[in-house]
């Protein structure tokens, strides 16, 4: 059977009304904030990683019409139901971690010269909460497509490459702010207690 969302036409509603909100919000909140352009090895890293989040979100999209016999237990408005609150979440968490850094937060990696630790908001507890939101909001919509292969690629996809993207950021981070490496040894990078 497939996920609702791809033939019901208030699931789709749903899920558009849903992720398009969370969409313009995110958008809104890059559009307020100075960017800084990467370049160079920084560059190709970033294409390499939005390319690759593509192509895993492009697998996850497609698997349920390939792989219908792989629905996620549970009734599937529930399963939709607790997908979009867990997107949400995931959005909530990664704004948060936004508006906390300010204008610090850049897609570029890079220390600008007024950059101090930001210890606050959700860094309290995870150095990297954008990227647990990520991982949050990917789960969601893998719970949204009702598909046990879009699930696991879109954790598995995102875990991937949220841990290289974290190992080349906390290596700008130790090499250019002088307290990050303390902080490092006190907090989690994605799960308290975890990893």
């Amino acid at each position: 059977m497939r996920p609702l969302v791809f033939h019901d036409w208030r699931a789709i509603a749903a899920t558009v009304t849903t992720l398009g909100a969370c969409a313009i919000v995110m958008r809104t909140m890059w559009r307020s904030r100075p960017r800084i352009a990467a370049s160079g090895p920084d560059r190709r890293h970033l294409d390499r990683y939005t390319r690759g989040l593509g192509v895993v979100h492009v697998l996850a999209l497609g698997a349920p019409l390939v792989t219908a016999g792989l629905t996620l237990p549970g009734p599937p408005w529930a399963l939709l139901a607790a997908g979009l609150a867990l997107y949400v979440l995931g959005q909530a968490l990664r704004g948060w971690a936004i508006s906390t850094l300010g204008d610090w937060f850049q897609g570029a990696l890079v220390v600008q010269d007024d950059q101090r630790l930001v210890e606050s908001g959700p860094y309290r507890l995870i150095r990297h909460p954008a990227y647990a939101g990520g991982i949050v909001r990917a789960a969601g919509l893998g719970l949204v497509l009702d598909n046990w292969l879009s699930l696991a690629l879109l954790i598995a996809g995102m875990t991937a490459f949220v841990a290289v993207r974290i190992r080349r950021e906390e290596a700008v981070l130790i090499g250019g702010l002088e307290p990050y490496a303390t902080y490092r040894r006190r907090t989690a990078r994605l799960l308290p207690g975890i990893w």
